[in-house]
């Protein structure tokens, strides 16, 4: 029996480790997989969290009896995962820390940007970034726009068929909802001059 409650302890912990890491992870997941498969993933996850859960549950009911409170964990575990992963912000967390990470070394390309030092665009305003660099921006590229005293950078952090989304800078510390070439139905200012805005279908 002792057996069985390390196996219980253990599935709640994986489980809960998957579904957090699978919400941290989503638009990369999305990147990656693509957004069909990633729908599967999703159902395979849930589908294995609810039978972790259902477990979990019959485990503590049938260890309430001999008045063994510790059998309660594993659904303790299962809920506060599941708690996180539903209301937790986990995309303002992970967006947070990607952008203050990164801060400087965006700050930088910025700065080769407006010195001409990354100035090979294609039609599209495109610059593809120097290897070293290229960890900025997903796919490795940035979308730069010049005009007349106005310089906008934008560094994708998810680009897709449905949505893209990143990290931009703006010279004239004004995003406006038609930028860098996308329509950004949501646009959050993160400090002066720098933002981050969505562009769905």
């Amino acid at each position: 029996m002792q057996k069985k409650g390390h196996q219980v302890f253990g599935t709640a912990l994986i489980m809960g480790g998957v579904l957090i890491s699978a919400k941290v992870l989503e638009w990369h997941m999305i990147e990656v997989l693509g957004p069909i498969s990633v729908s599967v993933v999703r159902i395979v996850i849930w589908a294995a969290f609810g039978a972790a859960a259902l477990w979990a549950v019959y485990y503590f009911a049938d260890k309430l009896r001999e008045k063994r409170l510790m059998a309660a964990a594993p659904a303790i575990i299962l809920a506060t995962a599941f708690a996180v992963a539903w209301l937790a912000p986990m995309s303002e967390f992970v967006r947070e820390a990607n952008f203050r990470v990164n801060l400087v070394a965006r700050e930088q390309v910025v700065a080769m940007v407006r010195a001409g030092e990354l100035a090979d665009t294609d039609l599209r305003g495109k610059v593809v970034l120097p290897d070293r660099l290229s960890y900025l921006s997903a796919g490795g590229e940035i979308a730069v726009f010049k005009v007349p005293d106005r310089v906008t950078v934008f560094f994708y952090s998810h680009r897709g068929i449905l949505m893209s989304a990143g990290f931009a800078y703006v010279s004239d510390n004004v995003f406006g909802e038609y930028d860098c070439g996308h329509l950004f139905g949501k646009r959050i200012k993160l400090q002066d001059y720098w933002y981050y805005g969505e562009s769905r279908l």
